[in-house]
């Protein structure tokens, strides 16, 4: 195969595994947050806050804002699959990441009560 054919194929595959929009309603639930930046990448969305250090407190509030965009509208997302929510600091160097199928993360969490759905965050999350 010629080396230009090879480029073009891994261009075209960056391409499609690139940034993808963010659904709406996930920006809109990030909003009282003021993120810097909302991105998607591969099935990971990352929300970047303006804040030196991002707390438990932050980290959970963000995540359960996000989840419950689902739990009215189990549709809300657009078929858009998240393999992982991060919530950064504002360098984007420290923070926290909910792991796993996020929507069906956010589903069980959603029959929970509210006590519970934190610890049930804290079994999908990993420290950045």
């Amino acid at each position: 195969m010629p080396r230009a054919s090879v480029l073009s194929l891994a261009l075209v595959a960056t391409l499609a595994i690139a940034e993808a929009p963010v659904p709406a309603p996930i920006v809109k639930a990030l909003a009282p947050w003021h993120p810097i930046a909302v991105q998607a990448s591969a099935g990971a969305i990352t929300a970047t806050l303006p804040q030196a250090a991002i707390t438990h407190d932050m980290y959970y509030a963000a995540v359960g804002a996000v989840c419950s965009t689902l739990w009215g509208s189990p549709g809300a997302w657009g078929g858009y699959r998240v393999s992982e929510l991060r919530i950064m600091n504002t360098h984007g160097a420290r923070g926290f990441a909910l792991e796993g199928d996020v929507a069906k993360i956010c589903a069980e969490a959603g029959d929970m009560k509210p006590a519970q759905t934190r610890i049930h965050y804290a079994g999908h999350t990993r420290a950045e």
